[in-house]
Parts: structure tokens; C-alpha cells; sequence
């Protein structure tokens, strides 16, 4: 679960807590080798994902409710590895969960950055 409001202590003029705005999440993550992965998105905003540079998934409207995406199989590369997450909203807290997990079941471990 990555939370942009606590992560960044979202606070502007004029807007209560947790209103609009967009917001990135980036993590790097080494693989030991060239694999497929699933990944798995849950949010109920307008997103777009990339792994190592490329377009992954691109939702361009929020949606009333949570919605899940899941991107199978996505290309992970040996040796390190991106992902970013853009998220925009105009409602609620923002929050945005998201996985990556190896089709082998070796470990990704992610780490975001603040």
C-alpha cells in the first residue's frame, strides 16, 4: 500500500486533507534473473505504471469504487529494475496499492522512496 497523504504530509491552501493532486511512487529492485512477473494494482484513480521505462498500464479515469488491474505477465530484467506509479485524484484519501510479484515465486523486494 503505497499512502501519498502520509508519505508526503499532503497539505495545501484551501484544501482539506487529502484532496486533489497527483502524485509518484518509485521504487528500484534488483532480479536475480530475467523473469515474467504479474502486477497487480488496486485503486480507484486515474493511473499510469511503468517498469524500466515502458507504458505498463494507463487508466485515464477515476472510477466510483476500488478497482483491481492486473498486468500479466510484465518482463522483469536482470540486474535493476524500475517501477513508477503516477496517481491523480479529486476525492478522498489518496491511496494506491500496488504489487509485483515473480512468476517463479523468487522474492522482489521494493523498496519506495520518500
Amino acid at each position: 500500500m503505497v499512502d501519498a497523504n502520509a508519505a508526503l504530509n499532503f497539505r495545501a491552501p484551501g484544501l482539506s486533507h487529502g484532496n486533489c493532486g497527483t502524485t509518484y511512487a518509485y521504487t528500484e529492485f534488483n532480479a536475480e534473473r530475467r523473469q515474467d512477473a504479474r502486477f497487480t494494482l488496486n485503486s480507484a484513480h486515474a493511473c499510469k505504471v511503468w517498469l524500466n521505462g515502458a507504458l505498463i498500464l494507463s487508466r485515464e479515469q477515476p472510477d466510483d469504487h476500488r478497482t483491481l488491474d492486473s498486468m500479466s505477465p510484465v518482463l522483469v530484467k536482470q540486474g535493476r529494475n524500475t517501477l513508477l506509479i503516477k496517481s491523480s485524484q479529486d476525492f478522498g484519501p489518496h491511496l494506491v496499492e500496488a504489487g509485483l510479484s515473480s512468476a517463479s515465486r523468487e522474492p522482489l523486494n521494493l523498496t519506495w522512496w520518500r
